[in-house]
């Protein structure tokens, strides 16, 4: 979620960790979290939606029960691939919700990231994480498709609206998980057999190609390619 110093004009309420309801008959509610931008918040409400303001702990506005939305800038997009913070926050985010929305917003990206890392981690969120990523151009087309998708749920599926906390996980064991996950080629499905087989991060890194073609799920092929990268001697770019 992009930061912001503005204060949304929205209904405001006192947060907690676990609310539910469904909205009045032809009334279409949206959470939003307490640091969103004020302009997407006043698009919404023109647009026919309620914001309520929460402090919510995962994602920045919710649809329903099932169904969350992140929003991030574009500049804000590079900034958690440079930080490290994006696949925590969709590991995270994806714990609570089924069904996740990611809307990139903006005119162009800083290029602080490479083009083919920027895609590389969209496509990351994507196939690995199962997360929907939509680019609108300003805060009016964001909140265009954040009420498009509460009015999906709400009226047409008749869903409940639902505040949910993710579940909690080791933060060492996830961080191992997340390291063995960033090696080229490997996915969370196939970072967690390498680790069940191997024991340890330090043991993974230290496997001959063989050992890792034996791990379900690699194969021969993709063995040969990840032992390159993990002796491939690292050199400075200056």
């Amino acid at each position: 979620m992009p930061s912001s110093s503005s204060k949304p004009t929205s209904e405001r309420a006192e947060s907690q960790s676990t609310l539910s309801g469904f909205a009045s008959p032809g009334e279409v509610i949206v959470y939003v979290d307490t640091r969103e931008d004020a302009a997407v918040v006043e698009a919404i409400g023109k647009r026919g939606c309620k914001a309520i303001i929460r402090q919510l702990d995962v994602g920045d506005y919710i649809v329903s029960d099932r169904a969350i939305v992140e929003r991030k800038t574009r500049d804000d997009f590079e900034s958690s691939i440079i930080d490290g913070r994006l696949f925590d926050q969709a590991s995270r985010i994806t714990q609570a919700y089924e069904k996740v929305v990611y809307i990139i917003e903006g005119q162009s990206f800083a290029e602080r990231v490479n083009r083919k890392a920027l895609m590389a981690a969209v496509a990351s969120l994507m196939l690995n994480n199962n997360i929907s990523i939509f680019f609108t151009r300003d805060p009016s087309a964001s909140a265009e498709l954040i009420c498009a998708l509460a009015s999906k749920e709400q009226i047409e599926s008749r869903r409940t609206i639902l505040i949910k906390k993710p579940k909690k996980h080791n933060d060492e064991q996830l961080s191992i998980l997340y390291i063995a996950s960033a090696i080229p080629l490997i996915g969370e499905k196939t970072a967690e057999n390498l680790l069940l087989h191997f024991g340890s991060l330090q043991n993974l890194f230290g496997a001959t190609e063989q050992q890792l073609a034996e791990v379900k799920g690699v194969g021969k092929k993709r063995a040969r390619e990840i032992a390159k990268i993990l002796r491939t001697k690292y050199v400075s770019r200056d």
